[in-house]
């Protein structure tokens, strides 16, 4: 029955398909190795940007669900059927690379490494994660593009103690 539902081709984002599709692409997958890689970087980077800031969490994991399948749609007119949690992955990193900014060196490094990522598959079309699935780095910019946009309306809300900026 899993199986069924996350390798289901009624659930991928295709070309005219119904609009329910926007989000039901996030949830099924071309391959096990690619639910597995998606499935994984999805709970880590979601449970630690759920720790460090909810509500643009929150507000990046919705903004993402529906820009990265509409950029896919827009700007990638050579993908006929689009399926992953990637992009919404692409989403997480950025921000959680937005919210330890001021506090870790490291991540510099981190965003050198996502946009050599991004600029690998486009260049090759391969995966640096996912072997046999074809990349779709507009979704992984979109997610980008996503979590820079969320961050950009939290930094400018200015926050009281008692407010919901922080999860803790």
């Amino acid at each position: 029955m899993i199986e069924e539902i996350l390798l289901s081709p009624a659930l991928q984002l295709e070309r005219g398909g119904p609009v329910w599709q926007l989000l039901t692409c996030h949830f099924t997958h071309w391959t096990y190795e690619q639910l597995a890689w998606d499935a994984v970087a999805f709970l880590a980077l979601g449970a630690a940007c759920a720790w460090r800031h909810r509500a643009a969490f929150h507000a990046t994991l919705l903004t993402s669900a529906v820009l990265v399948p509409l950029a896919v749609l827009a700007f990638a007119p050579e993908v006929i059927a689009y399926r992953g949690l990637s992009g919404l992955d692409s989403a997480l990193f950025v921000l959680l690379l937005l919210l330890e900014a001021r506090k870790n060196k490291v991540v510099a490094v981190c965003a050198i490494a996502f946009i050599a990522k991004i600029t690998y598959e486009m260049l090759t079309g391969a995966t640096v994660f996912a072997g046999s699935v074809t990349p779709v780095p507009v979704a992984h910019i979109a997610g980008a593009v996503s979590a820079l946009l969320v961050m950009a309306i939290y930094t400018r809300i200015p926050c009281a103690s008692s407010s919901p900026c922080s999860s803790h």
